[in-house]
Order: C-alpha cells, then structure tokens, then sequence
C-alpha cells in the first residue's frame, strides 16, 4: 500500500493546470511565450513579464493569450 503524506498533496494541487502561450506587442517588437504553466491568466503574464524582464511591462500590449488545458 503506498502511503501519501500531506506535503504531496498539497503539491499536486499547487501544480499548474494550464499552458499558456501569450504574445505582447512593445514598439515593433513581438515578444512570445509558449507553453507558460500557470493556474491563471495572471500568473502566466506575470512569468512572461519576468522571462522578458525590462523589456515589457505592465504598459506592454497584450496581443494574444490562449489556454490550454494539461491533461
């Protein structure tokens, strides 16, 4: 029988659900992230903004998200 603590648990409902792939616009630049794991829109957008630190922001246009589910 294989026993299962809380601390696993816990880790598998904190494991992200979702992929995202997000694209922003900033100047004439595109700036794409693919397959971004995250539980929300936001969480997925703050990891792209620090993936691409100083170069987008909150001030960035976010041209594109999609969701996609894990299975």
């Amino acid at each position: 029988m294989l026993k299962h603590n809380h601390k696993d648990y816990l880790q598998v409902l904190t494991q992200p659900t979702k992929l995202y792939d997000i694209e922003f616009l900033e100047g004439d630049q595109i700036f794409t992230g693919t397959d971004i794991p995250a539980n929300s829109e936001a969480e997925a957008i703050t990891k792209m903004m620090f993936m691409f630190m100083g170069k987008i922001d909150e001030d960035s246009e976010l041209i594109h998200i999609e969701e996609k589910r894990i299975h």
